[in-house]
């Protein structure tokens, strides 16, 4: 099962409701082929009213579009516009539906998909839009760069006084053999 999700709803929190749906409506074998996009209703058909869910789906297909408000989600709806759509998936069409619960807004839907009320559904959190001011992004880099290579000549210089030390060590052991050594 794919969803592309191009809304600002966490994908997470509808996946939970989706999965639950295709499981009871798809054989195990289809389910992974399974597309639902889900995009905000844009008025007319597809008008959002207090949460309320819309969408369309190809016959004898995988393939949904879900539309969603803006504002707030009515997650018991969107399980049974969920549930709608893939019947449509599926092959049937609204003459075949008539007077059904699972897939039409009649009888007692609402207690057909109560269990979806407990799912939390939230926005996404927000990411930052404003970008760090450059100069002061070279700036941190530059007082970065210049501590790596303070603690660079910090370890040479302590190397170098380590080989100077050993150095004068061997041009003394060798001078006490009468050996020569030029410095």
């Amino acid at each position: 099962m794919k969803i592309k999700n191009n809304t600002n709803w966490r994908t997470d929190h509808l996946r939970a409701i989706i999965t639950r749906v295709i499981r009871e409506e798809f054989l195990p074998a289809k389910r992974k082929h399974v597309f639902i996009k889900i995009e905000y209703g844009k008025g007319g058909r597809y008008a959002n009213r207090d949460g309320m869910c819309g969408g369309y789906a190809w016959y004898n297909s995988t393939n949904m579009v879900i539309k969603v408000a803006q504002d707030q989600i009515d997650a018991v709806d969107f399980a049974h516009t969920v549930a709608h759509e893939s019947a449509h998936c599926r092959g049937l069409k609204h003459r075949d539906m008539k007077g059904k619960p699972d897939y039409m807004r009649c009888g007692n839907w609402r207690e057909r998909y109560a269990w979806a009320a407990e799912i939390l559904i939230e926005v996404k959190a927000i990411k930052s839009q404003t970008k760090p001011n450059a100069q002061l992004l070279r700036f941190q880099q530059t007082v970065a760069g210049i501590e790596r290579w303070e603690t660079k000549l910090k370890r040479a210089t302590n190397a170098l006084k380590k080989l100077r030390t050993r150095k004068r060590y061997y041009v003394n052991a060798l001078a006490a053999k009468g050996m020569e050594v030029d410095q």
